[in-house]
């Protein structure tokens, strides 16, 4: 009588496919290169990997060698090719508020495929805000947006004036004294009312 032995096999990493990733010179990626069983038929682009990082940049996918967006590998058509990571400049907008607050609303950065973003009033205890210069050009605007496709950092300054306000005299029939004021601001300095006649 004989004996039957089966044959055990285990794939080895020559036969499995393959997908390189290039982080397109930024950082480094660990094991770029990634192994698939000779069975894989798809994965995400992105399987296995830690999106690449790159300074004033956001990570967007992956491209081929062609430029077009990969977002699933299909094998065996792809395998052994590199796919490169592609970016999206983001771009910072700087407020010059005299240390005062901004708007929550108005962002500090935007990328190229951002719809306008029209700036919102900052904030001033005691003051008006009344126009912004800088990136929005020559003239002062109280009404400022970036528009959609730009590609630059921006900066804007706050233009303010001190808020007034009135001071209102009931005299029951008599005349106020004309060196009274009629209106102060925080900047005024301190004064005492003369009587009423």
């Amino acid at each position: 009588w004989r004996c039957g032995v089966a044959a055990n096999w285990l794939q080895t990493t020559s036969n499995a496919c393959s997908i390189t990733y290039d982080s397109n010179w930024w950082s480094t990626i660990t094991n770029p290169t990634q192994k698939y069983a000779a069975d894989t038929t798809s994965v995400a682009a992105w399987n296995g990997i830690t999106a690449p990082t790159r300074a004033n940049s956001t990570f967007d996918g992956w491209n081929n060698a062609s430029g077009d967006t990969v977002e699933t590998v299909t094998f065996p058509a792809m395998d052994g090719q590199t796919l490169y990571a592609k970016w999206k400049q983001v771009y910072t907008i700087t407020y010059n508020l005299n240390g005062w607050t901004n708007n929550e609303n108005n962002p500090s950065t935007y990328t190229v495929e951002n719809e306008d973003i029209l700036l919102n009033r900052p904030i001033r205890e005691w003051y008006m805000f009344i126009w912004w210069t800088g990136s929005n050009g020559a003239t002062a605007q109280t009404t400022v947006a970036v528009a959609k496709g730009s590609t630059e950092n921006k900066s804007y300054t706050a233009n303010w004036v001190l808020n007034s306000y009135t001071i209102t005299y009931n005299l029951n029939g008599g005349s106020v004294a004309t060196a009274n004021p009629s209106s102060y601001t925080i900047e005024t300095n301190t004064f005492t009312l003369n009587n009423p006649t």
